[in-house]
């Protein structure tokens, strides 16, 4: 097994072979944009220490936005995205307003029900690994990555759970932007991801 960082964020494995995208840098776009957005309605971000309803909703908003974004730049089929605790211990403006443990756990309670709804492969585990370690740890990560991505390319994709979860989070425009009814056939992210819709 070798893992190459490739890129800030990417880390290609010869054995299995895939393409682990880490979520360190989506989480510093999400930030960016919370903090942006929550300051623009409420004139301060004293508000993202409350995680009130709406500030939650901001967060899954930009949390599904970014991670789409990201998934869709990457060019090869064979590819996860890796969620687990390490976004907390980088330096990050949003660690002034609100506490780290709080955040952890709302982060990864949404993270794992977005990897459960959307039509994405997705490991999200609430543990920090060094991908570049060849410790036993890691190459049992891996080992549970692969089997991620090979249960969800056996999978027939429904957008039923992740319409849902949109509609209880107030995320309709989300819909519409990435799952449009008239714009299956055209869109790239259904030609890389969704099967059988």
């Amino acid at each position: 097994m070798t893992i190459l960082k490739t890129n800030l964020d990417r880390y290609e494995c010869s054995k299995p072979k895939m393409v682990i995208i880490s979520f360190d840098s989506i989480f510093e776009l999400v930030v960016i944009n919370v903090i942006n957005t929550v300051f623009n309605i409420y004139g301060d971000v004293d508000s993202i220490s409350k995680l009130n309803k709406d500030v939650k909703r901001i967060f899954i908003h930009y949390l599904l936005e970014q991670i789409y974004k990201r998934m869709i730049l990457e060019t090869n089929k064979n590819v996860i995205l890796y969620i687990n605790t390490s976004f907390t211990t980088k330096s990050n403006e949003l660690w002034d307003y609100i506490e780290t443990e709080k955040l952890k756990r709302f982060i990864l309670k949404e993270c794992k029900a977005i990897s459960n709804k959307s039509p994405l492969p997705i490991y999200v585990e609430d543990t920090e690994i060094d991908l570049t370690d060849e410790s036993g740890e890691t190459k049992e990560t891996i080992n549970k990555l692969y089997s991620t991505l090979r249960a969800f390319k056996q999978n027939v994709t429904s957008l039923r759970k992740l319409r849902k979860y949109s509609e209880d989070n107030g995320l309709l425009q989300f819909m519409d932007n990435y799952h449009h009814e008239n714009d299956y056939k055209n869109n790239m992210f259904y030609h890389k991801y969704l099967k059988g819709v």
